[in-house]
């Protein structure tokens, strides 16, 4: 969204063509970037990553405030059209968190319990990654994803609040 118009011309070129659109995104920007890009993005990605706006500067380095309040307002204007996808990335100590994830389920039941949520298991082959460019990584001790019975719990928090996640 830091190239929104760049997004809506290269959409609006492949929508012509009959093809299909997606953008994933935080979704921290302003609400004039994402709106015009209404028409022509068929499916719209937003990553949801902690719901308390203070827990979330120190993950990310900013407020959720905006990121939220831009999925209430995309949620209004799609209402009922299956265009959104709120998208969790689990990262151990962060997101994937009881606390967090049951209030994440909660943001999103009130902001529309139609949505879809789809949990993104931690990868932990970044590490290999950091470690070739010579970076430091906080999970480089982290060798393995989440299991299926801890996906299953995770997955059973937005479950029992009738959200369907995948």
């Amino acid at each position: 969204l830091a190239q929104a118009v760049f997004v809506y011309e290269t959409a609006a070129a492949l929508k012509e063509r009959g093809l299909p659109t997606t953008l994933e995104s935080s979704f921290h920007a302003p609400w004039a970037s994402i709106e015009p890009l209404l028409p022509v993005i068929d499916l719209f990605i937003v990553d949801v990553k902690v719901a308390d706006p203070v827990a979330h500067r120190v993950a990310t380095g900013v407020s959720n405030e905006l990121i939220l309040d831009n999925l209430r307002r995309l949620a209004v204007a799609l209402h009922g059209a299956g265009r959104i996808l709120v998208r969790v990335p689990l990262v151990p100590g962060y997101t994937a968190t009881p606390g967090n994830l049951g209030a994440i389920a909660d943001l999103v039941a009130e902001i529309d319990p139609a949505l879809p949520v789809e949990l993104i298991n931690f990868n932990p082959l970044a590490s290999a990654k950091y470690r070739r460019m010579g970076m430091l990584h906080e999970f480089a001790d982290v060798t393995t994803s989440y299991s299926p019975a801890e996906m299953h719990a995770f997955r059973s928090l937005f479950a029992e609040r009738g959200l369907a996640v995948r």
